[in-house]
């Protein structure tokens, strides 16, 4: 099912309408701005998680993002309005209204199904650590967290550390707004030779591999990018991720930059891991 269809589904429609309905006080708690936005972002969030459910490599752009968010704010003001007229509530009809305008905001976007069952996770703080090979206290700064997951678990972490840090990814994070922000990392800008640290489990590198496989058109994008990511690094900076893509990493220009790669083994799973570093 993609995610058109799966948004022209009565079946999903109805439970999303039932779960709106059972819920229907959260909305008249309201009372702020700031819960405004809190909610909305929450129930943004809920809908990208459904999303990589029926495709775990979409990705859209920054003006749909601002376009969706923006929709969020309107459905959740909506059922505000409506919730304290304490009169009958047409959730059915606000709820179709707010789907249908989804479907124009994601145009082709949302027009493939997923190739394969949806793996990807919020993976924990000592996985990202272990498979990574990273040591938190060694990493050079400014660090930059590629697809971070929603709880930014390691971006929060170095953090603590007191890491200057900036995590970016589909999920809005509307308690740290400072340095957790909703971008799209193939448009969000690099700029060379700003980072000592590039960070990307599973995130960045995971989605160039299903487009290098694939009939997307996304590949020469990626590689683009890839390597705009590398400039982007400081002299000494490095670039840690998993999995490895030896057909792009063979291309690197090993005069400018090193290359290490391992395989951990995790949980009896094996990972490719590669480190980039910038030649001093």
């Amino acid at each position: 099912m993609t995610l058109v269809s799966y948004l022209r589904n009565e079946k999903t429609k109805n439970r999303i309408v039932a779960l709106i309905t059972e819920c229907i006080s959260y909305f008249r708690s309201i009372s702020s701005r700031e819960d405004l936005q809190y909610f909305s972002a929450s129930v943004y969030n809920w809908f990208f998680r459904e999303c990589m459910v029926k495709n775990q490599y979409v990705i859209f752009s920054e003006n749909q993002y601002a376009e969706i968010k923006k929709l969020y704010e309107k459905l959740v003001f909506d059922l505000k309005k409506k919730a304290d007229e304490r009169a009958h509530i047409p959730v059915e009809k606000i709820v179709s209204l707010h789907r249908n305008s989804l479907i124009g905001i994601l145009g082709h976007s949302g027009g493939s199904a997923a190739p394969s069952p949806a793996i990807c996770s919020e993976y924990t703080l000592d996985l990202q650590e272990k498979i990574l090979h990273l040591q938190i206290s060694f990493l050079a700064e400014p660090i930059l967290d590629i697809g971070c997951g929603e709880q930014a678990l390691l971006t929060k972490e170095l953090r603590k550390n007191n890491k200057t840090v900036i995590g970016i990814d589909q999920f809005f994070h509307s308690d740290a707004a400072d340095y957790l922000l909703c971008k799209n990392w193939l448009e969000f800008e690099y700029q060379s030779c700003s980072w000592g640290s590039i960070v990307s489990h599973m995130a960045f590198s995971n989605h160039f591999i299903h487009h290098l496989s694939g009939q997307t058109g996304m590949a020469g994008k990626y590689e683009e990018v890839f390597f705009a990511i590398l400039d982007s690094l400081k002299p000494g900076g490095t670039f840690y991720y998993a999995p490895a893509i030896p057909s792009i990493e063979n291309k690197v220009d090993t005069e400018k930059y090193s290359i290490k790669r391992y395989e951990t083994v995790y949980n009896a799973q094996v990972f490719s891991v590669t480190h980039i570093r910038k030649c001093i």
